[in-house]
């Protein structure tokens, strides 16, 4: 009575996001700012710039000069 097993051994790939890169950070500014917006809190700043300044610095992290 020998019976035979077939054992699925592939693994995918998890989606872990680490707090070094800029993708949490947009989204978490935009969530912000749609809470405040709710709860009627106005903004003294849009971070805009600061989003536009946090990609770019992403972006080049990884050139060679830097």
């Amino acid at each position: 009575m020998d019976s035979i097993v077939n054992v699925d051994i592939t693994v995918q790939e998890k989606n872990i996001i680490f707090l070094t890169d800029a993708k949490p950070h947009k989204k978490i500014i935009p969530k912000c700012k749609a809470i405040a917006h709710k709860e009627g809190i106005e903004l003294r700043q849009s971070y805009s710039r600061t989003l536009k300044k946090l990609g770019q610095a992403q972006r080049f992290r990884n050139h060679p000069r830097n």
